[in-house]
Parts: C-alpha cells; structure tokens; sequence
C-alpha cells in the first residue's frame, strides 16, 4: 500500500509542476503538436481549457482525423473561434487526402488578414490543385512561405514582403505572349526582398528565356528544376542577385546562362548528373550539350571563393574535356 501511494504522489507531483508552469511555456510546447491534440491535451487540466485558442503557432494534418469532413470542420471551427488578441506566428497545413480549394484558400486568407508572419502549406501529389492565391493586402506580414505541390503556380503579385521561400514540386506555367520570340519568363518579379530561395522538383513551362532577378537575395538552392517544353530545348537562364553570397544547384540537367551577375559569390555546391560520352556520337547530342552547358556554367560562375563539385560532375566535367580535345566536332554543310 505504502508504493503504491508513493508512486501517486510521484505522478501528483509532476502533473502538478507541469501546470505550474508559465502561460508562455505551456502555449510554446502546445504549439510543437498538431491542433488536434493540442485540444485533446487542453481538457486535462482547467487552466488548460482555452489554451488552444491563443496557440502561437497552429499545425493541421489530414493525417490526424479519419475522414476529410472532421479535419475541414475542425480547421474551419479553430480559426473561426480563437482569440483574437492573441497573433498567430506561424500555420502549417498539410492536406494529403483533400484537393478542398476553399479549404486552402480560407487558411491563406487567415494568414494574410491576421499578421501570419509564416506560413506552410502542402497538399497531397495525387491532386495537386489548382488553387490561385489572393490578391495581395497593402500591409503585408508573411515573410516565410513553404508551399508544396502547387500547380499553376503564380507569385508575380503577391507577398512582396517575403524573405524567405521554399517550393517543392511546384508548376509555373508561362502566361506572356506565346507570340513573342523573346518569351522571358519571370516568375519571382515583385520578390523584390528575398533573401532565401529554395526550389525543390520545380518546373517552369512554356517560356524561351527563364529570368531570376533578386537584389537582396543572399542564399539560393535548386534541386531538380526543369525549365522548358523539352529537357534539352534551347533555353537560356539569367541570373542576377548581386548580394548572393551561397549557391548550390543540384540535377541531372546544368543551367545555361545567357547572363548572370552574381559578383559577392563566395560558396558553390554543384552536382549535376549528365551522362558523359567518352566518344562523340550525332545520336548523343543532347548529352554533349548538356555537358558542354555545364562546364559553362561554372565559367559564369566563376567568381566563387569556394567551390564543391560532387564526384558524379568531376566525371562529366573529366569526360567533357577528353571530348573536346580527342574528338572535335567537324562542321557540316
């Protein structure tokens, strides 16, 4: 009798340090859960019952509710019923089982109207929908956006006030004059003060020339990007960011610069997968450009202090200047 009354006052104990602890403290471990059990950890204490309605951060996930009606109606009854007092830090939505665009579109127009300063979103691969964003507010909070798997994508006129942006597997389709030999596509315009960029399996379609013009931008990271109709279509790139300091670019296809002017560059990590043909031969074409573009683009990118090559672009790098030397091109007519 004497343990068991031993180990209840143990328990009795820490529970009760537990609840001691600061409003501010409560509320920072309650926002590191999903929103759905942080209402479920709120009833277990009476000075807790109201703790979800002043969260810092909020985090919803189709994973935590067996069909999409609860998630939809419990997303919808915890923004409509917080405190409005209390500000909103941060908001991650993750929506794998639903393409609900109104969903998505009443938790941007949340963040945008209640001073988000960052804000997540990713929805499910299998119906990546189509969901424009907002028009821009005249005093805009958001500084850090993430979104994932957003189709038809447009960020021309919208949150000027980012610093900081993540995208995976997002689509951007040009929309300027199909007609116009030029086609220069600039997807980030009015990203005027961007300071981080990360692209993670993102695709731009339909333009000839794919421009990136950042003069605050310090750190840019690409992964898999693919520009144009077709993997080795004539496309150029041009790069201008003249407080970039860090680039890395990962692919299996390198970047062609037409212009770029990158002048504090001081860290570059390149890794970029081309086949090498030890041999030039008219059917591997596509491959001896690319390489060919690849050793350009570290020309253009020369100015760096630093710079990593993974072993796989040392090879290409090796096999392309074998090439050119032993085998060179003979112009036909």
């Amino acid at each position: 009798m004497a343990g068991r009354k031993e180990k209840k006052k143990v328990k009795t104990t820490q529970k009760d340090r537990l609840i001691s602890l600061p409003d501010s403290i409560i509320h920072k471990i309650f926002s590191y859960v999903d929103a759905k059990q942080a209402v479920q950890t709120s009833v277990l204490s009476t000075d807790w019952k109201d703790v979800w309605k002043s969260l810092p951060d909020l985090n919803f996930d189709t994973y935590s509710f067996s069909n999409i009606g609860s998630f939809k109606m419990f997303t919808t009854n915890i923004l409509s019923k917080r405190n409005g007092k209390c500000t909103v830090g941060e908001i991650r939505l993750f929506c794998f089982h639903t393409s609900d665009k109104a969903l998505i579109r009443r938790v941007i127009n949340y963040a945008l109207t209640h001073g988000v300063i960052s804000l997540t979103i990713h929805v499910s691969t299998d119906f990546a929908p189509f969901c424009p964003l907002p028009k821009p507010l005249k005093h805009q909070s958001i500084k850090i956006l993430r979104l994932g798997n957003f189709h038809t994508l447009s960020l021309s006129c919208l949150f000027q006030s980012l610093t900081v942006l993540q995208l995976s597997s997002c689509t951007f389709f040009y929309d300027g004059d199909k007609q116009d030999d030029e086609r220069c596509f600039e997807p980030f315009v009015n990203c005027t003060n961007l300071k981080t960029l990360y692209l993670g399996r993102c695709k731009f379609w339909g333009g000839k020339t794919l421009k990136f013009s950042f003069p605050n931008l310090i750190e840019f990271t690409a992964i898999s990007m693919r520009f144009g109709w077709d993997e080795y279509e004539d496309s150029k790139v041009e790069f201008f960011a003249p407080k970039l300091t860090y680039f890395s670019f990962t692919s299996t296809r390198p970047l062609c610069f037409s212009k770029i002017d990158v002048p504090a560059l001081e860290e570059m990590y390149i890794d970029v997968r081309t086949v090498a043909q030890h041999q030039w031969n008219p059917v591997m074409e596509t491959e001896r450009k690319g390489n060919q573009d690849m050793i350009r683009m570290l020309n253009a990118l020369h100015t760096t202090q630093i710079l990593t090559l993974s072993f796989e672009t040392l090879k290409v790098c090796t096999c392309t200047m074998i090439n050119e030397l032993t085998n060179p091109r003979q112009d036909r007519h």
